[in-house]
């Protein structure tokens, strides 16, 4: 029983630790400084929440006991990432495989089945892109006013353009949905929401939520080869795992492996870094703005800043004026992550589940820090989840949302339960890591993950969370005179973008 008390006090501290730069509705402006830092629960405050009654998700949701669904058939049809299928996996396993995070989602799904007498079902798992075909789906439904699916899952970048579309119900409207519980991804759905209206939720239970957060890998040996002497640990631990840190061990971390006096993909470099999404989540890391919100909960577009501006040039002074990066021309992680296994990187940045996919059988071994800093001055190292990450939305054709609404509820709790601790605790700290200390790493990455409202819908406004990685990309230096060309345009769609918001609300109450 202490044990999972223990588990969900630090998934508490996961999701409460998602710091929005634009804070929530109106209720929230006021508290949005005091609630933006987390500190972990120490022993006895875990003590005094130990409860008596044994925790199910009847206890942690306050769902009746007596409901029952009546074998309501709740279908899934969920949009999947690339670089495995952690969304499909998220919501259904046919068996209990013996994997240990397979075994809990298999309980929790016939625990919540057999609880509120239901069936799950998942119908399709399409991979995202051009054919977006969950969207298209969504919108027939609509469009025929039928029940086919009752829960969607996106790829949180392409699905939230369906914000404004009236398809999908605002949530804060059921009874059984709490998304201040700590087993929702409360910060990262405060910056999804608007004025207290909920479309989207998401968190533990979703796979890419937990394990699409940046970290930085650093390979063992090659750091013990260029600087034996130097803790790498204590580096992040004194808080000086900065750009500037970073950029002088690159600089001074190269070897022409194949001695062809040229710098190529078969040498040894010591940064290696796509250019692409990582990017994004490097800026989130030296936190970086892009929008904020008032009292009454109006967003508007700041990221036209000194910050901004820093940030890119320590970024392209790592990547274009140091001897010792190099950047990959794809952008499926795929590249990277291999030249960093087959040990051609001493470090590089990406999200924290590819350590499953492509580290399992590396021969070196490898550390795993946060993002690095700005600068000394940032007072904590911030952390960012991929855009990739699931978010599960209720069609507005749906014909029992209450009924929804509850089994939502019940795999959040139920996920946070045994899901996390296995994924979390288990695979992304013991399996996945080759010492402790990245242990102590991976609950510093996630006390502190940050995100804000213009980034999570940048799709609908012109990919405003792609700024830096397309003129970084682009090798241009230019980023004040870019930001400066496009900032009245900013404004005028971030304008456009909420009267459709509102329009939306209104019409649902």
């Amino acid at each position: 029983m202490k044990k999972t008390l223990t588990v969900l006090l630090a998934l508490a501290m996961l999701s409460s630790a998602v710091m929005t730069s634009c804070s929530d509705a109106t209720d929230n402006a006021e508290t949005t400084a005091a609630s933006s830092q987390t500190s972990a629960p120490d022993a006895a405050s875990a003590e005094e929440t130990e409860a008596d009654e044994p925790q199910d998700f009847y206890t942690m949701t306050g769902l009746p006991r007596d409901l029952n669904l009546n074998g309501y058939d709740i279908k899934f049809d969920v949009e999947e990432g690339n670089n495995g299928t952690l969304t499909a996996r998220s919501v259904w396993v046919e068996e209990d495989s013996g994997d240990i995070v397979d075994a809990a989602i298999f309980e929790r799904n016939m625990n919540v089945m057999e609880g509120l007498n239901c069936n799950i079902t998942l119908l399709a798992s399409d991979t995202y892109g051009s054919s977006s075909n969950t969207k298209t789906r969504l919108r027939t439904q609509v469009q025929a006013g039928s029940d086919d699916v009752q829960l969607a899952g996106f790829y949180q970048y392409y699905g939230t353009v369906i914000a404004t579309e009236n398809l999908v119900y605002n949530m804060a409207n059921f009874p059984y949905n709490d998304f201040t519980r700590e087993y929702w991804g409360v910060g990262y759905m405060d910056a999804l929401s608007y004025k207290g209206a909920y479309f989207f939720a998401t968190g533990p239970m979703a796979l890419r939520y937990t394990g699409g957060v940046y970290v930085t890998y650093v390979n063992s040996n090659l750091w013990n080869e260029f600087y034996a002497g130097t803790n790498l640990y204590d580096v992040v631990r004194d808080g000086k795992w900065t750009y500037d840190y970073l950029y002088d061990v690159t600089n001074a971390t190269y070897i022409d492996a194949n001695g062809n006096g040229s710098a190529d993909a078969s040498d040894t470099y010591g940064f290696i870094l796509s250019l692409q999404d990582m990017v994004d989540g490097m800026a989130v890391g030296a936190d970086v703005k892009w929008s904020e919100r008032d009292t009454e909960g109006n967003v508007s577009i700041i990221v036209n800043n000194e910050r901004s501006i820093s940030f890119y040039e320590k970024l392209y002074k790592l990547m274009y004026n140091s001897t010792g990066a190099h950047s990959a021309t794809q952008d499926d992680s795929v590249t990277v992550m291999k030249m960093f296994n087959d040990g051609y990187g001493m470090a590089t940045i990406n999200k924290m589940f590819q350590a499953e996919i492509y580290l399992r059988e590396m021969e070196d071994n490898y550390t795993i820090l946060p993002l690095p800093k700005l600068d000394e001055a940032q007072a904590e190292y911030n952390s960012a989840i991929h855009d990739g990450c699931t978010i599960f939305a209720i069609p507005i054709t749906t014909g029992n949302p209450d009924a929804v609404s509850a089994v939502l509820e019940a795999l959040a709790a139920e996920s946070a339960r045994l899901v996390s601790p296995a994924y979390y605790d288990q695979a992304l700290k013991v399996k996945y890591t080759r010492d402790s200390d990245s242990g102590e790493m991976i609950d510093l990455i996630y006390s502190n993950i940050s995100t804000d409202f213009a980034f999570m819908y940048s799709n609908n406004l012109t990919d405003i969370a792609h700024l830096f990685r397309n003129n970084i990309s682009n090798k241009n230096e230019a980023l004040a005179s870019a930001m400066a060309k496009s900032e009245k345009a900013w404004g005028k769609m971030i304008t456009r973008f909420l009267e459709k918001l509102d329009d939306v609300i209104d019409s649902q109450g």
